[in-house]
C-alpha cells in the first residue's frame, strides 16, 4: 500500500479521481525523478493496479498503462580458478572429517 500511497501524495489528491494519465505521469516521475529501477516500478504500478481492480472495483487496461520491460539480472560469473577452489576445500575439509572418523572407530 506504500506505493499507492506514495501515488495519491505525488498529486496530492486521493486515488478515486486519478486516472490512466495521472498513473503514467506517475510512472514517468519514478523513473527520471527518482531513478528507480524498472524492477521496483513494476512493483508499485502492481500496487496501483490491485487498489483499482480490487478496492476501487475499477477497470484497467494495460494499454493505457504499459508495464516496463523487466530486467533479468544474472548471477556473477566465476573464474575456472574460483570455482575449483571452493570445491577444493569442501573435498578438503569432508576428507579430513572422514579420515578421522574412520580412525576413531578403528581405535
Amino acid at each position: 500500500m506504500h506505493g499507492v500511497e506514495h501515488f495519491s501524495q505525488y498529486f496530492h489528491r486521493r486515488p478515486r479521481p486519478l486516472g490512466p494519465e495521472h498513473i503514467r505521469q506517475y510512472q514517468a516521475m519514478l523513473f527520471s525523478k527518482l531513478k528507480f529501477s524498472p524492477n521496483t516500478v513494476i512493483q508499485r504500478l502492481a500496487a496501483i493496479r490491485f487498489f483499482y481492480i480490487k478496492v476501487l472495483k475499477r477497470n484497467w487496461s494495460i494499454a493505457e498503462t504499459p508495464y516496463p520491460r523487466k530486467v533479468i539480472r544474472l548471477g556473477e560469473i566465476l573464474s575456472p580458478e574460483e570455482v575449483v577452489l571452493p570445491a577444493a576445500s569442501f573435498c578438503l575439509s569432508r576428507c579430513s572429517a572422514a579420515s578421522s572418523a574412520a580412525s576413531s572407530s578403528l581405535a
